[in-house]
């Protein structure tokens, strides 16, 4: 007799178990057994077992296995309220040493935009997966971006409510903010609308006793904003369901936002002001379906923008800059097995797409009307083929462990900046289970958007800016928009990435990359007003008799070339704690004790109970036992542990009845050296070593050290979450060779710290006070000890324009957030 067994693949090895408790029924409707693969017959003594592997539901096309792998339990510990939430908090884990933001895809999927999962509530996630770049070539991006792959429940209905509020703690500035959220998820239909309201006062210098820059030792104008006021009001919408068999969404949004800022007092003893207003609005649409077994995903988006900028100027009706932007594009991608090998199938990917933009804008400057307009269209395509080499389960060179090579190429026509070529390949090579490495290269070029061509030119007044040549802090007429005279730049990049895990039964693993980027012509905006740079552009500054810096037009450049070199490695450690109930399972399991649900009553609570102890806490690389991933119900986290009936989120740390309890402890800790960073401002110019006493900006040069820590521990619903960032000191060697002004930009950390409560995971409080079930109590404090980078010239002063307060005007913040979930 042959029992066939259909499980899901994990990051640790296949293992057939027999059952060890035995089940207990719920009277309950049954999910189709495409959802729960999972059988109760047990083997006799001499029956053969075969292991039948399955891909886990919503995972990403290849064979590159995630670098982190997150599960309900773990996405608790958090202690976050929104998909865009987890995806900040997992910064250093998400963070490419190539520098692009990363991949989004929903169950494996390409979406529209990140619009269409940012306001999903955690609780409805299944799983997250974090890949490494190479991935984003499957889905035909480049490859500088890590892929962040969100897996969403199959059954989950929620209403969310939050309010909260940001306050400095040194006064002058409060953010309040509320937002509503309806999401209910169907098998593969969805609907999430969100609505968001957000306010922040302005802050000015009175507020934080800024000292004046002519050097009279007055401080704190009252006329001149550290930071804007702000207005923004923005709702979203999604809806996804089957048509026939392609998999289909909608997604809208619409903002509006303005601001207003001061830039101190005119003649008349009355504010300069500058206002801003902007209408955005969204609507994209995603399609997906099989073909045999090929994935094809379309994707099409537009966008639309309209601003208004009014601003202040002495003698003259306010300057005014207006500018419009549409957008629009699409793209098909196809993806699949081309044929197989002896070590595998060969993976392809197509992508072929498209899109227009135009940028309309109009300046009024001092009674004279400018007008631009720049429109781009692009066509284009790229492809990626993986071509495995050898295979450890496959017996072909097995000495070599698991390799694959990939080659990749894009080329894109825009009709403003002719034909631009991409050209990739790298390899996935595994020598030992646990280890595995990943090489790339990468030459590519990108053109200029058409905003840095096109943007308006706004002229803004009373701007502090440090003069690095004659070392003092001046107010300039600052002249910032597009710059129609940009080139496009040529990329060239090499990785090196080893990832290791060397426990298959701990959740441990250490990453360590190797980035090394060539940029030749790279865009950038107008650097710091140091010699070398006054030198290289002397028609971007304009000065009076004396010699003080009075105009400075800082629309982007192109320098010469960019080099960059660095190594970033790192680890993430995560451990479940178990509860009292969970540690006497796990005894009545191994035969050491007695059944913890010995003598209830076999409901659906008490499967949903013994189901979260066994798996609320299971190890993130193990597949669970029964329904959705380590969550109590089986079927899933909705109300009562089925999505749409009963009254309590399940169990498994949200619930009322019932629940496992238990924690978890977290820590991750990432460092990045920078071994090289170097700017050649123009051909045949000088060249500046940011690592070593030149700067193009005007926060110091390039730190040599760069540090991320997080540190994490709940238990029971009550959690804390602590996160660590610092930077080393720097040295800005300015002036001229004859009358040299150094500048010593001191290291700077800075510590967060969150505590949050959720209260409907701790059953006594559920049961005395109902309205608890759903709720989260967050506190927390950005800039614990209220750091800010201290800055010192060569006399041992800090130069006006690197005042504490003007670096970071905001220092220590609190908020605390009140979010209810309603079932």
């Amino acid at each position: 007799m042959v029992v066939t067994l259909s499980l899901l693949l994990s990051a640790a090895p296949l293992q057939a178990q027999q059952p060890t408790t035995p089940p207990v029924q719920e009277p309950t409707v049954q999910e189709p057994a495409t959802e729960e693969a999972e059988t109760d017959a047990e083997a006799s003594e001499g029956e053969e077992i075969v292991v039948t592997g399955q891909r886990e539901p919503g995972s990403v096309a290849g064979d590159i296995p995630p670098l982190q792998q997150i599960r309900p339990a773990e996405i608790r510990s958090y202690g976050v309220n929104t998909v865009e939430e987890l995806l900040a908090e997992l910064g250093p884990q998400t963070r490419s040493g190539r520098g692009g933001p990363p991949v989004v895809l929903v169950n494996g999927r390409r979406v529209s935009g990140f619009q269409e999962i940012r306001d999903i509530p955690t609780e409805a996630i299944l799983r997250v997966d974090v890949l490494p770049e190479e991935v984003a070539l499957r889905y035909g991006y480049r490859a500088d971006q890590r892929v962040v792959n969100f897996v969403l429940r199959r059954r989950f209905r929620a209403v969310t409510a939050e309010a909260d509020a940001r306050v400095a703690t040194e006064g002058g500035r409060v953010a309040p903010e509320a937002e509503v959220d309806f999401l209910t998820i169907r098998r593969d239909e969805r609907l999430n609308l969100h609505l968001e309201g957000q306010f922040t006062d302005a802050l000015t210098e009175s507020e934080r006793n800024v000292l004046s820059r002519n050097g009279d030792g007055s401080s704190g104008d009252p006329l001149r904003t550290l930071l804007p006021e702000n207005r923004t009001v923005s709702t979203n919408a999604v809806y996804a369901r089957p048509i026939g068999n392609v998999q289909a969404s909608v997604n809208g949004q619409l903002e509006i936002s303005d601001s207003t800022a001061l830039f101190g007092a005119g003649l008349d003893g009355l504010a300069l002001q500058q206002d801003s207003r902007t209408i955005s609005g969204r609507l994209g649409t995603t399609l997906n379906g099989d073909i045999g077994s090929w994935r094809w995903n379309f994707t099409g988006a537009y966008d639309i923008s309209d601003s208004e900028t009014f601003t202040d100027v002495e003698g003259f009706a306010p300057n005014r800059a207006d500018a419009v932007s549409s957008q629009g594009n699409a793209s098909l991608l196809l993806n699949g097995t081309a044929f197989e090998l002896p070590a595998g199938n060969i993976s392809t990917s197509v992508r072929v797409g498209g899109s227009t933009l135009d940028f309309e804008s109009r300046s009024f400057r001092f009674g004279n009307a400018v007008e631009s307009r720049v429109s781009r269209d692009v066509g284009g395509a790229r492809g990626n083929i993986d071509v495995p080499i050898a295979s450890r389960s496959r017996d072909v060179l097995p000495f070599l462990g698991q390799l694959s090579v990939n080659a990749n190429a894009e080329v894109e026509r825009l009709s403003d900046f002719g034909t631009l070529w991409s050209i990739g390949y790298g390899a996935n090579w595994s020598p030992l289970t646990g280890v595995r490495l990943i090489a790339s290269v990468v030459d590519e070029q990108n053109a200029p958007s058409p905003q840095q061509l096109g943007n308006p030119v706004i002229t803004t007044p009373n701007t502090r800016v440090f003069d690095y040549l004659r070392g003092e802090t001046v107010a300039v007429e600052s002249i910032t928009g597009g710059n129609p005279l940009l080139r496009a730049n040529d990329r060239s990049a090499f990785r090196l990435g080893l990832n290791l895990q060397p426990w298959s039964d701990k959740d441990l693993t250490f990453q360590a990359d190797y980035n090394r980027i060539r940029i030749d012509d790279p865009i950038a905006g107008f650097p710091a007003a140091t010699a070398e740079i006054a030198a290289a552009f002397p028609d971007r500054f304009t000065r009076d008799a004396e010699g003080r810096l009075t105009r400075l037009d800082a629309r982007p450049i192109n320098f010469d070339r960019q080099e960059r070199s660095s190594i970033r490695y790192g680890f993430n450690f995560s451990k479940p704690l178990r509860s009292r109930v969970q540690r006497q399972l796990e005894a009545f399991r191994a035969g050491k004790g007695p059944n913890p649900f010995e003598g209830l009553r076999p409901s659906g609570g008490a499967r949903r109970q013994a189901e979260a102890a066994a798996d609320a806490q299971r190890p993130a690389g193990e597949a669970p036992r029964r329904g959705e991933g380590g969550q109590a119900g089986g079927q899933g986290a909705g109300p009562g542990g089925r999505f749409g009936g009963g009254r309590n989120f399940g169990g498994g740390g949200f619930g009322g009845r019932g629940g496992g309890g238990g924690g978890r402890l977290q820590f991750a800790l990432f460092h990045t050296v920078n071994l090289t960073e170097r700017v050649t401002v123009a051909e045949g110019g000088p060249v500046l070593d940011l690592l070593n006493g030149d700067a193009i900006g005007n926060n110091g040069g390039q730190p040599r050290h760069e540090v991320e820590g997080q540190a994490g521990y709940t238990n029971n619903g009550l959690g804390a979450r602590l996160s660590l960032n610092f930077r080393s000191a720097t040295e800005v060697q300015g002036g001229t060779a004859a009358a040299p002004e150094t500048l010593e930009f001191g290291s700077l950390t800075t510590l967060n710290l969150r505590l949050f409560a959720d209260l409907g995971a701790r059953p006594e409080w559920v049961r005395r006070h109902p309205w608890m079930r759903g709720m989260r109590v967050t506190v927390g404090v950005d800039n614990l000890f209220n750091q800010r980078q201290e800055v010192l010239d060569q006399t041992g002063g800090t130069p006006i324009n690197f005042q504490p307060a003007l670096l970071d005007p905001l220092g220590r913040s609190v908020r605390v957030s009140l979010r209810k979930l309603f079932f």
